[in-house]
């Protein structure tokens, strides 16, 4: 892989992957559509050393024109990874149409990414999909899958765009690669997202809210998720479905009462259950493992609350 089209680049994921891709000596160009808020402050752009094209991936139109622009080639081994997302207020709100309006945005992506060269094509899911096609084929141990806490507009949408995505890699001729991640952490914590906040408060010493969220989550950290994608565009199989994941699996409760303790007992363990107890669909498994060692998310979330 010497080049990479990244959608999504301003966003959290995205944009820690665009960088990490760049460190690696890798020729990297946003794809940026053109109603982003990121537009209205292209020097924050700049500042970010962040190269971009501006271009609407969901509509007709001629990417390959807006690259020539720019001087900028596909060629040689150019990976497309894909991702933008869209929700009302954030990428997991909205009602079903407008979920499932990111579903042509991604089979559209798959098109352009054809036309213009690439050879590879990077979906990002959702562990949600596990969880949701796990929970309706009640086929788990214990315990089982809260399907109610599970954003299900959102999760529709991504199981709806990761089995059209594969129909239309298929009809244009390019490989395709699904991936899936569950709650990537960020060096700082401090993207405001719930979980961080709560993070923040746990330092504190100030009270937290109870999580309604009882399923499993898997947590890693964001440069160890930019890591592996970068792996995955280099050596990723074409129809595979990677579950990007660490074996730090385990309730959101039980993630931070075992911090508040810690605090307090240094000695104690972290409680995980196995990932496989949650993905137990044995005919119907398409995905593998893409594991990472989940002691550099836990080692830096505990020396951050010691802090």
């Amino acid at each position: 892989m010497n080049k990479a089209l990244i959608s999504g680049a301003t966003g959290f994921v995205g944009g820690s992957v665009y960088h990490y891709l760049q460190s690696k000596g890798v020729d990297v160009l946003a794809v940026i559509h053109s109603d982003s808020a990121s537009l209205q402050n292209p020097e924050s752009l700049a500042a970010k050393n962040i190269k971009y094209v501006v271009f609407d991936l969901e509509k007709k139109g001629d990417l390959k024109a807006k690259l020539n622009e720019l001087g900028w080639d596909t060629m040689p081994e150019c990976v497309f990874y894909h991702f933008a997302w869209h929700g009302a207020k954030n990428l997991t709100d909205g009602d079903l149409l407008q979920q499932m309006n990111n579903v042509q945005l991604a089979t559209e992506s798959i098109r352009h990414a054809k036309k213009v060269g690439c050879s590879k094509f990077i979906n990002a899911g959702t562990f949600e999909e596990t969880l949701l096609e796990e929970g309706l084929m009640s086929q788990l141990s214990e315990p089982p899958i809260d399907i109610s806490s599970i954003p299900e507009n959102y999760t529709i949408a991504k199981i709806a765009s990761r089995n059209m995505c594969y129909l239309i890699a298929y009809i244009e001729k390019i490989d395709y690669i699904h991936t899936r991640f569950s709650v990537p952490l960020s060096e700082s914590l401090s993207t405001g997202k719930y979980i961080e906040k709560q993070l923040q408060q746990i330092r504190e010493n100030q009270e937290i809210s109870t999580p309604h969220n009882k399923n499993p989550l898997n947590f890693i950290h964001i440069d160890d998720l930019a890591r592996a994608y970068y792996e995955i565009g280099v050596s990723g199989a074409n129809k595979a479905d990677y579950l990007i994941r660490t074996n730090l699996t385990t309730e959101l409760e039980a993630f931070f009462t075992f911090l508040q303790n810690y605090k307090k007992d240094k000695s104690i363990v972290l409680k995980t259950v196995s990932c496989d107890g949650y993905t137990s669909m044995d005919a119907a498994k398409r995905f593998e493992d893409w594991f990472i060692d989940h002691q550099t998310v836990l080692s830096h979330v505990q020396k951050f609350v010691l802090n």
